[in-house]
């Protein structure tokens, strides 16, 4: 059983994608993230994509003081709804899906690739279709959090795959109504149910053959390809985030897979074997590696171009298929401006600058490929 530094035990539970998403909001609201990372024990380096989910221990005491820090009891609500749907390849998934049906299915699939202590169960009746999302673990005081988020996401999900608000969404909650009937969710859905079980999504059954708006099978085959190789990430994660350490150490002295092996203890061909075996080449980690170390420095991402479309998570067929073609390959190209000066580059659409810009002004970064990838979601 593994343990943290305070000798706790481990448990990973949220993909850094989601912590941004908060601190992007409590940044929106004037309040400093850097100021809620320092105190529940994280630091900035801790948000790459390529880190491991978030313990839980440590996601309890961001939440505790995010939520004091902003004194917004809803707080989950609006971090959720900033979780864009395009943010991770199960989101770019499920919007590029043929029909709403097919795309829930591929969700309630591979959620854990975001939150790894809840479990999505999708159910379709005669009537209504629901999506269950019960917790592997007690969530304690964070359940009111959780579970806030999740309906800020898929509300923003649903938005993104059908073109308009999912108004027909019905939303069982696993707690009790607020005593001063000032119910948060009802800013994002008509009705809500107190007091289930579970978290519960409902929608009528005859939405699910309503076809995606954003719905691209090409788009679809190679999200679908990447969350795959996440989920086999997850699964031997371990070894992976040996080799990319050992090469990190490394990376300046350019070692070949031979020397890289041996530092290991291991023979080159363990190695190229074991990384097959999660779909990965020793390439693919140097490179990526390569591309994470050029981008590490503290930068705002934004979109390009203004696209209410994109503000708001609805994104076109071309838009979705650049956002998981960075995915897949990554590929950063550097403009000739920014190769003059050596401080831009630009990734699927988005603008990285390393100039006067904060770290705390923005947290949201790309979603890259993983080796210890993860909720919600997308959304």
């Amino acid at each position: 059983m593994n343990t943290n530094a305070a000798g706790e035990v481990s448990i990973p539970f949220a993909h850094p994608v989601y912590i941004r998403s908060v601190l992007d909001c409590l940044n929106s609201r004037g309040i400093r993230p850097s100021t809620v990372l320092e105190r529940a024990g994280l630091g900035w380096h801790d948000l790459h994509d390529e880190k491991q989910m978030v313990d839980f221990s440590v996601f309890r005491r961001f939440v505790a003081h995010a939520i004091h820090c902003s004194g917004e009891p809803a707080l989950g609500l609006m971090a959720g709804s900033m979780l864009q749907p395009y943010h991770s390849p199960v989101g770019i998934a499920a919007m590029s899906s043929e029909t709403l049906g097919q795309g829930l299915q591929f969700l309630s699939r591979h959620s854990r690739l975001i939150f790894g202590s809840l479990e999505f169960h999708f159910e379709m009746g005669p009537r209504l279709s629901t999506l269950k999302v019960k917790p592997s673990r007690p969530l304690f005081e964070t359940r009111v959090f959780v579970a806030q988020s999740i309906v800020g996401a898929y509300c923003r999900l649903l938005e993104a795959m059908l073109g308009r608000p999912a108004d027909e969404l019905v939303v069982g909650l696993p707690y009790s109504a607020p005593k001063d009937n000032d119910i948060p969710c009802l800013r994002y859905v008509r009705r809500a149910v107190f007091e289930q079980e579970h978290l519960t999504l409902q929608l009528p059954s005859e939405l699910l053959a309503v076809p995606c708006s954003c719905a691209d099978a090409k788009v679809f085959l190679e999200a679908s390809q990447a969350c795959q190789k996440m989920a086999s990430e997850m699964r031997h994660g371990g070894f992976v985030q040996r080799v990319r350490h050992a090469l990190l150490d490394r990376l300046m002295a350019n070692p070949d897979v031979a020397e890289l092996a041996s530092s290991l203890g291991i023979s080159a061909r363990t190695l190229v074997r074991r990384l097959a075996e999660v779909g990965m080449t020793y390439s693919d980690i140097k490179d990526d590696l390569r591309r994470t170390h050029a981008a590490s420095v503290p930068a705002a991402h934004r979109l390009a171009g203004g696209d209410d479309r994109v503000a708001t998570g609805v994104c076109g067929p071309d838009q979705l298929r650049a956002q998981v073609q960075d995915l897949v390959s990554g590929r950063p190209e550097q403009d000739a401006a920014g190769a003059a000066r050596g401080c831009a580059v630009e990734r699927g659409g988005r603008a990285v600058r390393a100039v006067d810009v904060r770290p705390e002004e923005s947290v949201r970064r790309p979603f890259l490929p993983v080796s210890q990838a993860p909720v919600l979601l997308t959304p």
